[in-house]
């Protein structure tokens, strides 16, 4: 029986090239959110190890899997490419998804989802 797929949109940066190059796919390393997000990270952090933990009990996630990937359902609605940035569009099983309404995190509403691997 044939898995049916979802494609998602993530933005992500251009240094993860090398990293799909090199292992074939992307891990979200806790190091990149906390670069990225600076002095607020802890709490960034907080919210993603939460939500990580929580995910997995619906959706099995390998061990060395730290970091959710956040995408987008639609190309619309995925950040747009900005320099140094890379779009990737992702043919995900659909088991592997987790659908949310982002008005819960952020307070926009539309639809997004999670992908942890």
């Amino acid at each position: 029986m044939e898995q049916k797929t979802v494609n998602l949109y993530t933005r992500q940066n251009d240094k993860t090239l090398y990293q799909l190059e090199r292992n074939g796919r992307i891990i979200n390393e806790r190091i990149y959110v906390e670069l990225h997000f600076g002095d607020i990270a802890p709490l960034f952090m907080e919210s993603y190890d939460w939500f990580t933990r929580e995910a997995a009990k619906k959706v099995a996630k390998p061990e060395d899997v730290k970091a959710p990937i956040w995408c987008s359902i639609s190309p619309d609605n995925c950040l747009k490419p900005i320099p140094d940035t890379v779009v990737y569009v992702l043919e995900v099983p659909q088991d592997q998804i987790i659908y949310f309404d982002d008005v819960i995190f952020n307070g926009f509403g539309s639809l997004e989802m999670l992908q942890l691997f």
